[in-house]
């Protein structure tokens, strides 16, 4: 699975600035398929408040307890993303690691937007929207 691109976040929060660790404004990452933007980390506490204050955005996905039954056996360790399971409420996002709310770029509007965090499962692993037809295989 995708891990966390340590350097290039690093690079985007320095080049946002940074007051106590935290960027100033939420750091536009890129676009997913679907044309949602997908943003590092950092989003406000009250999604719908641009003046609320940034925190670290968490995905609602947590590891499974117990053994699993297929597979390749073994105790869930979070190295497949079988071990993983979605649990609405959990985090701040969605199961596609979004959530709506404002952005630098929505002009006060509410919109639908990804998260690249820092725990599982990184970066986004479906879309909440349609992906460009430009993204289909060949054949």
């Amino acid at each position: 699975h995708h891990g966390f691109p340590e350097a290039y976040m690093q690079k985007l929060v320095s080049d946002a600035g940074v007051t106590d660790g935290v960027p100033t404004e939420m750091v536009l990452a890129g676009y997913a398929a679907d044309g949602f933007a997908i943003y590092f980390r950092y989003g406000h506490t009250d999604a719908s408040d641009s003046s609320s204050a940034l925190k670290a955005i968490e995905h609602s996905w947590v590891l499974k307890s117990g053994t699993r039954s297929d597979g390749p056996g073994g105790t869930y360790d979070g190295t497949f993303r079988q071990d993983w399971e979605y649990q609405a409420g959990n985090g701040d996002t969605d199961q596609c690691g979004g959530r709506t709310g404002v952005t630098p770029q929505s002009n006060g509007q509410d919109v639908y937007h990804y998260f690249i965090t820092t725990d599982y499962p990184f970066i986004p692993r479906c879309v909440f929207g349609t992906p460009n037809s430009s993204f289909r295989g060949r054949n």
